[in-house]
């Protein structure tokens, strides 16, 4: 690891692991393990993993072997050649570390491993000169970067501020209604190429870059002497609140059958003030709907909170 922070790199793993943890994921082995190099006799270097973590996923109906790289980097250093480099080497650990048989014993984990995941964390120095993350300038930074040339399948998926941010508010969000509601939530993975649909605990990795994650609990509604269950399917979405995507939303909404609920609440990580119109017109717009086929639906448009830095859970387990 090649970062300036030494300590503060590491920091970041143990952050990193408490992030991923939150989300359901199970850590396996230690942090910062180094597996020897089988594919080059020139390298000398070791393929050093920070961490690797497995979930059961859904819809592969097997255990997903994750390989997770954390890079810590001042943000007035960043480039589409810094990115690609994390990338290089991330793919340079796939295509060989997994195969020595000290990966197994290590991590305990027997399966084929083809994905990765590598989180940035962009850092300005403590001088008001340097400028702060910019996520459109990221954005223009990741859409430059050209992926190696691969000798096998493999999946890696790149996150940086503004995403881990946003988990962070979803994790955040979700404890609260648990808390609150007296709830058990579930993520929901709907039906997909002839899969059943499932609830789990825990968030994927490919839901953790989709438009849409779904959930779904359930609450006891305070009636006097005699409560009612309330259903409740939840979505984050990415987008913005549109009306446009509030309608295109709606319709994976009854695609899914998430709509077969008592209540339907849909979460942006955007300023709502700023889309109130479109909130109240999809409103209106979908009641309408409801009204003719005789349904009732109470619809909720709520916004996730929106962090400049981790929250301090994250941190504090990194401790």
């Amino acid at each position: 690891m090649s970062e300036e922070q030494g300590v503060s790199g590491n920091h970041w793993t143990k952050g990193a692991v408490g992030l991923l943890t939150k989300l359901g994921w199970e850590q396996k082995g230690a942090c910062n393990i180094d597996i020897p190099c089988t594919q080059h006799a020139s390298r000398k270097n070791p393929h050093g993993i920070d961490i690797f973590f497995q979930y059961f996923e859904p819809y592969e109906n097997k255990d997903l072997g994750i390989i997770v790289e954390t890079k810590r980097r001042v943000w007035s250093g960043a480039s589409s050649a810094s990115i690609e480099e994390f990338l290089e080497q991330t793919i340079s650990t796939l295509e060989c570390a997994p195969y020595h048989p000290t990966f197994s014993e290590k991590y305990d984990f027997y399966g084929q491993v083809e994905t990765a995941l590598i989180l940035i964390w962009y850092h300005s120095k403590d001088s008001k000169r340097t400028p702060e993350y910019d996520h459109d300038k990221y954005l223009q930074y990741i859409s430059k970067v050209k992926a190696p040339r691969k000798r096998k399948e493999m999946n890696v998926f790149i996150a940086s501020n503004y995403d881990i941010l946003r988990w962070c508010s979803i994790i955040d969000t979700v404890e609260k209604i648990c808390y609150e509601k007296k709830a058990h939530f579930d993520y929901y993975y709907p039906c997909i190429n002839h899969n059943n649909s499932l609830r789990k605990p825990y968030l994927s990795l490919v839901h953790l870059f989709s438009a849409y994650i779904f959930g779904k609990f359930s609450y006891i509604e305070d009636d006097g002497e005699l409560g009612r269950t309330r259903h409740v399917s939840v979505v984050f979405s990415s987008d913005r609140p549109t009306l446009t995507n509030l309608m295109i939303l709606y319709s994976a909404v009854k695609k899914y059958m998430l709509d077969d609920v008592h209540e339907l609440w849909l979460y942006f990580y955007d300023d709502l003030l700023e889309y109130r119109s479109y909130c109240e017109q999809f409103k209106r717009s979908v009641k309408e709907e409801l009204n003719k086929q005789q349904k009732k639906l109470k619809i909720e448009i709520l916004e996730l909170p929106r962090y400049i830095d981790p929250p301090g859970w994250l941190w504090n387990g990194a401790e």
